[in-house]
């Protein structure tokens, strides 16, 4: 998933070009290289953890629109019974696992 920064609206900021002088015109992109220089970025370890996920979330096979459908119907129907112990474990694994990431940080 990305985000085009350009194409948020936002007011032009005063003594920089815009690409359009009308309302919710945007800074003009620097042309040359040589307008940047000077400036530091700093990736924090929350950037690259977004980044590891936006990369996993893409590579993931998506949702089976074929089991959510069957799913719906299913509990439309009265035919699936959940495993409430099994739902239970699922989320205390998931528990277990969201306090090992936050005492790993």
């Amino acid at each position: 998933m990305t985000h085009d920064i350009d194409r948020i609206l936002r007011p032009p900021v005063s003594g920089l070009p815009t690409t359009d002088q009308g309302r919710g015109a945007t800074p003009a992109r620097p042309k040359a290289s040589a307008e940047v220089t000077g400036r530091d970025v700093a990736i924090t370890a929350y950037a690259h953890q977004l980044t590891t996920l936006e990369r996993a979330v893409a590579a993931s096979p998506g949702v089976d629109a074929g089991k959510v459908d069957a799913l719906s119907e299913a509990l439309a129907l009265g035919r699936y019974r959940p495993d409430a112990a099994r739902v239970v474990d699922g989320f205390l694994r998931l528990e277990a696992q969201l306090a090992y990431a936050e005492r790993s940080r």
